[in-house]
């Protein structure tokens, strides 16, 4: 079936305009819809349901850590504390003339314990050690030990190694040492030694603690003296029994806490408060 050719008389030659449903405001986000272009969404509604932007910056030694309050913190708007866990800073800095806002950094120096500590307090918990045990404890840590020397403290180690399958007995010494024999089966005396109460080590306690040292000023680690008790008792099998501990522990970590933050408050300036936080 034929169809008609399409009368180019049916259509309009007059000036269109188009007009979109909606318009958002590129800047505000408004939303305005229909032919008045009536608000449908208020500018900044969008934003407000952004949840907060948290960022958190981890630094390794206090003085990258007072660098960055320094350079992005307003002391306004920047809370300060510390505690046995470290250094922590809330940056709220993204407000109008120093007025908090929704947005918050994260900058902490956390105190982490050094591997020489680490390792010194594993083996001054309190509990029995054998002799083999104490002879190889002794021997990785012989470079944090000043106290005996280290002529002592190789024979020492030489008369413990030299008498580990032997039975043992011990006195308790005035002074507060321990007088240690050893006896083969047949009951003949085989050794003697003089087992102090009590060494003494020098260590770093955290890690990133560094200072100059020497004309050329090159960072060490900062060493903190400690004594190390040591109490002596034989089991039932005749053996020497080991319990050592660190009754000054305590204290040398409040020390170390105390020099971190005085050293985070010289650097931090007057503008900024550290304050002591809980657990601590």
């Amino acid at each position: 079936m034929a169809t008609d050719p399409i009368d180019d008389r049916a259509l309009s030659t007059a000036p269109r305009l188009a007009i979109a449903p909606a318009w958002t405001d590129p800047v505000t986000g408004g939303v305005y819809v229909h032919t008045d272009l009536g608000i449908a969404v208020e500018p900044w509604a969008v934003e407000q349901h952004i949840p907060p932007i948290r960022r958190a910056e981890e630094f390794g030694d206090v003085e990258s850590w007072c660098t960055y309050i320094v350079r992005y913190g307003q002391p306004k708007c920047t809370l300060l504390k510390w505690n046995e866990q470290g250094l922590r800073a809330v940056l709220d800095y993204h407000g109008v003339d120093s007025v908090p806002n929704r947005c918050q950094w994260l900058a902490v120096h956390p105190f982490e314990r050094s591997l020489a500590w680490q390792r010194w307090s594993r083996l001054a918990e309190g509990h029995a050690i054998g002799q083999r045990q104490l002879i190889e404890a002794l021997e990785d840590a012989a470079e944090d030990i000043v106290e005996p020397d280290a002529l002592t403290l190789v024979g020492l180690l030489r008369t413990l190694r030299a008498t580990v399958s032997t039975a043992a007995d011990a006195e308790l010494r005035a002074d507060g040492s321990t007088r240690a024999t050893w006896t083969k089966q047949q009951t003949v005396q085989a050794g003697e030694a003089s087992i102090p109460a009590e060494i003494a080590i020098a260590i770093p306690l955290l890690r990133g603690h560094l200072a100059p040292t020497g004309r050329d000023g090159k960072l060490t680690p900062v060493l903190y003296r400690l004594a190390v008790r040591i109490r002596v008792s034989v089991d039932d099998a005749a053996h020497l029994a080991f319990r050592l501990s660190m009754p000054g522990a305590e204290r040398a970590f409040e020390a170390v806490f105390a020099d971190r933050v005085a050293a985070a408050a010289t650097l931090l300036g007057d503008n900024y408060t550290l304050l002591r936080g809980a657990g601590g």
